[in-house]
């Protein structure tokens, strides 16, 4: 994570010092970030949550795992539960 900052031109201590005061001042819990991955099947994982009706749990799930446990969102059972096995497919739109 510090790598990836610093190509940037930013100072990782900075950065999340930032994150935390940003997270303090809404009263959200925050860990300290080390590590960022590719969130491609979380956010694939959401939308088949949203069709289900439970999006705002999963996004709740999804952000302590990753802001708070520092979890690794990109690895299946990261939220307790897989993915579906059948890929997304979103609805055809209709037709008058």
């Amino acid at each position: 994570m510090a790598a990836i900052l610093e190509e940037r031109g930013l100072d990782p201590a900075v950065v999340q010092a930032n994150l935390e005061r940003a997270a303090a001042s809404c009263g959200v819990p925050f860990g300290k970030r080390t590590h960022t991955y590719n969130s491609r099947r979380a956010n694939e994982l959401g939308k088949w949550a949203e069709l289900k009706g439970k999006r705002d749990a999963f996004d709740a799930a999804v952000f302590r795992a990753f802001f708070v446990e520092r979890k690794n969102i990109a690895w299946k059972r990261c939220c307790g539960r897989s993915p579906p096995r059948r890929a997304w497919t979103p609805k055809k739109p209709q037709t008058s």
